[in-house]
């Protein structure tokens, strides 16, 4: 217990401590995966705004194909036309793209009013929570026109931080096997020839000088006290025996 229960602290601590520290990194990472992924949905129609390369209506062409480019990466692209949803890759129940629908109030204020990129990991689109990034877009005049969305369920991250937890609860479960078992047999290594001693000293308090203690030990403490308990024994039988003598000639003086 004095081995295990240090070690079995240290391995829960350092296990709770490495998947907190894996959410943390992998919502970083994922915010910065929306970042490039919304910064480069905006660099490809950067062209057509700059050069004003646009339709009649003064708008850029409608392109799902490239809004769906990263669903296998689990990622979400939208363009937003001012703070409208005019082209995007996020479904509804009935499998239809939420074109149309408005960015929130928070966004609109933060991107399409201040110019600033926005992101956070709790918003929720369509019933889904998400974690989310927005950058704006601008037209040649500098005019902020729109934005470009990117954005990752958090069920999808929520579901590789499960993962990770398992992956380390496994390792520790491992972890845990082996020191017990080690331990275990350590112990066995350590406690056997101390009961063997243990019990050549009870039988030699209870007057059996011909009891022999053949304990073995690779533990140099456990090897000294097994060569002492034997050496009691002889030193004890030497005594007794010097003691008869002793008490053969006081008789016969007697």
């Amino acid at each position: 217990m004095f081995a295990l229960i240090p070690l079995v602290s240290a391995l829960v601590i350092m296990t709770v401590m490495s998947t907190e520290y894996m959410r943390m990194k992998l919502g970083d990472q994922t915010e910065n995966t929306l970042q490039v992924a919304a910064m480069a949905l905006k660099e490809y129609y950067a062209y057509d705004f700059l050069n004003d390369d646009l339709t009649d209506d003064g708008w850029v062409t409608y392109d799902p194909e490239y809004m769906d480019h990263l669903q296998d990466a689990g990622v979400d692209l939208t363009l937003f036309r001012g703070d409208t949803r005019f082209c995007t890759s996020i479904l509804d129940e009935n499998g239809k793209r939420i074109e149309g629908t408005k960015a929130s109030d928070a966004v609109i204020e933060e991107v399409l009013k201040k110019g600033n990129d926005y992101s956070d990991n709790d918003v929720y689109i369509n019933g889904i929570k998400y974690y989310v990034y927005y950058v704006p877009i601008r037209d040649s005049h500098n005019n902020i026109v729109g934005m470009a969305f990117a954005g990752k369920t958090c069920e999808k991250v929520n579901k590789a931080v499960n993962n990770m937890r398992i992956v380390a609860l496994g390792i520790t479960v491992v972890l845990m096997g082996i020191f017990i078992g080690l331990c275990t047999y350590f112990t066995k290594v350590i406690a056997s020839p101390l009961k063997a001693c243990a019990d050549c000293l009870t039988k030699l308090t209870e007057g059996d000088l011909k009891v022999t203690n053949d304990a073995v030990s690779k533990v140099t403490e456990t090897k000294a006290i097994i060569f002492a308990s034997n050496a009691l024994r002889d030193k004890m039988s030497e005594i007794i025996g010097e003691i008869k003598t002793v008490s053969g000639e006081l008789n016969d003086d007697a």
